[in-house]
């Protein structure tokens, strides 16, 4: 199973942030997995959550 923590809206004002990036990081590093931010809005990150989350499956494909 592959799992990715998301930090969405990263497009909103920093004062309107529920959770800093900081605070995602630190998140993603406690349950060993991958961290990005991205805005749907702003099209930001968004094709790097599906490559960051895709590699190691098809890669675990591969060598199966």
């Amino acid at each position: 199973m592959c799992k990715i923590i998301v930090g969405n809206k990263v497009d909103c004002k920093e004062t309107e942030r529920q959770v800093s990036f900081q605070e995602g990081e630190a998140l993603a590093k406690k349950y060993g997995v991958a961290f990005v931010e991205c805005s749907a809005k702003d099209n930001y990150n968004v094709s790097e959550i599906f490559t960051t989350i895709g590699k190691p499956i098809k890669d675990r494909l591969l060598d199966g």
